[in-house]
Parts: structure tokens; sequence; C-alpha cells
């Protein structure tokens, strides 16, 4: 699996957490935290260009062999300077249509959805043991604070 893209709302690496990140991971940030066609484009040449150089490389491919990424059609996947960034790198683009992925993006169809259910069971828990930590010492249910910027 690909390194993530992971995106923090804020306009400099301030809104980033102090929290060393994997070095392969793009941690970034937008004013609005979602993904643009910008954050897209430096995903492809932080994490997609070079991922595919090293598997033609492994595999001792021409430079010129194609690769092909799916994608869904989320505005920042689809614009103009993206998929000319992914043609200059020999990338071509698939696009699930909208309200399919579930059925045609390959990691939704099982992985994605067996992370999602444990990642959410993960998180209550979590969330559960620091607010019963807080209480534990003391800290009035009104005044219980947990930095959720770390969260994935």
């Amino acid at each position: 699996m690909l390194p993530p893209q992971l995106l923090y709302q804020g306009k400099t690496d301030q809104c980033h957490p102090t929290f060393k990140f994997p070095e392969e991971w793009d941690v970034h940030h937008t004013e609005s935290h979602w993904s643009t066609s910008e954050t897209m484009q430096r995903y492809v040449e932080k994490v997609i260009v070079p991922y595919v150089e090293q598997i033609k490389e492994n595999h001792d491919l021409p430079v010129r062999q194609r690769a092909i990424f799916v994608f869904d059609v989320y505005k920042a996947h689809r614009g103009d300077e993206l998929r000319a960034l992914l043609e200059k790198n020999y990338i071509k683009c698939a696009y699930v249509p909208a309200a399919c992925t579930d059925q045609l993006q390959s990691l939704d169809i099982l992985p994605n959805g067996v992370f999602k259910r444990t990642m959410k069971q993960c998180f209550e828990d979590w969330y559960a043991d620091e607010t019963a930590t807080q209480i534990r010492k003391g800290v009035a249910i009104s005044d219980i604070k947990i930095d959720l910027r770390l969260l994935l």
C-alpha cells in the first residue's frame, strides 16, 4: 500500500502536530484540510511517481513503461494539470464512476471496510480510556480536553 497523505487545516506547517511521522508520508496542509488539485500534484510527485519508478527499476522495465492508477471522480483527481503530470510520467488514469467505489475500487471492496470498522472500534476504545483517565485524575467532565489532531 502506498504511504498516505495527511492534510491538516491551516496555512503553514505550524498547524501540523509535533509528531515525527514516517519520512515517506506526505504531511501537508490546506486552508480547509480538504484535498485540492495542488495537494494531489504534490502527492503524485512525492509518492506516486517515485513508487512507479521503483517498481520499474525492480522489474527491469523501460522508463516509458506505462502504469495505471485508479482514482475516484473527486474534483482534485480530475484536473488537467494533474493528468498532464501523470501522463508526463507515463501514468494513465482510470476513474471509478461516482457512487461505485464500494463495488469497483479494489481497496474499498474489502480491506478498507474492515480497516474502517477496526479503526472506529480502536478510536472508541482509546477515547473512552482517555476520558476515564482524566475523570480518575479529578478533571470535571465539562473540562475534559482530548487532542484529536493526531487521529488519522
